[in-house]
C-alpha cells in the first residue's frame, strides 16, 4: 500500500508544487510560502500580504526599497499591501 510522503521544503525553499512543502506550506511562484490573514499569524517578523484569490494571504519577509537585503538570491524588494491595506516593501519573486 503506498502512502503519500510529506514534503519537507522549509519556508522559501524551491518547489514545484504544495506536494514539496511541509505541511501547512504552500507552492507559491517556486517557493514555500506561509498562508496569513493577519501579521500575527506570520513567524519571523513577516509581513502577511494580500494574494491573488483563492489565496488569503502571504507571509513575506520585510525589506528596505532603498538598500534591497532579500536573502534569497531570486527573490527581490518590490512594494505590496499588508492585510490592513497599507504599502510595504516585501522580498518576492
Amino acid at each position: 500500500m503506498c502512502v503519500p510522503a510529506p514534503g519537507t521544503g522549509v519556508v522559501d525553499g524551491e518547489c514545484v508544487d504544495d506536494d514539496q512543502c511541509a505541511a501547512p506550506l504552500v507552492c507559491v511562484d517556486g517557493r514555500c510560502r506561509e498562508l496569513c490573514a493577519t501579521t500575527q499569524q506570520c513567524a519571523n517578523s513577516r509581513i502577511c500580504t494580500v494574494a491573488d484569490a483563492p489565496l488569503p494571504g502571504l507571509c513575506l519577509a520585510p525589506c528596505n526599497l532603498l538598500v534591497p537585503n532579500c536573502s534569497t538570491p531570486s527573490d527581490a524588494c518590490k512594494r505590496g499591501v499588508d492585510a490592513d491595506g497599507e504599502l510595504v516593501a516585501v522580498c518576492t519573486y
